[in-house]
């Protein structure tokens, strides 16, 4: 499971975007790929499974204070 918790960011246009740290595109990308695999019947093999590890070490290296705990 992937969990991104950030501030409550303003949309008032179409144009904004929001603000998601470059180094989790990967992991966010995986992670959404094993998430639909099952719906297009696409297999999941052991390479896509080092891949989505890889993705989240690489990610929760870049700033291991925020990635490791968090307050609910």
């Amino acid at each position: 499971m992937l969990t991104y918790l950030e501030h409550i960011q303003d949309f008032t246009t179409a144009l904004d975007t929001p603000e998601y740290p470059q180094e989790w595109y990967l992991a966010l990308a995986w992670g959404l790929a094993k998430q639909i695999a099952p719906m297009f019947n696409a297999p999941w093999n052991e390479v896509m499974k080092q891949n989505v590890a890889m993705a989240l070490a690489i990610a929760q290296k870049k700033e291991p204070e925020r990635s490791a705990m968090f307050f609910q």
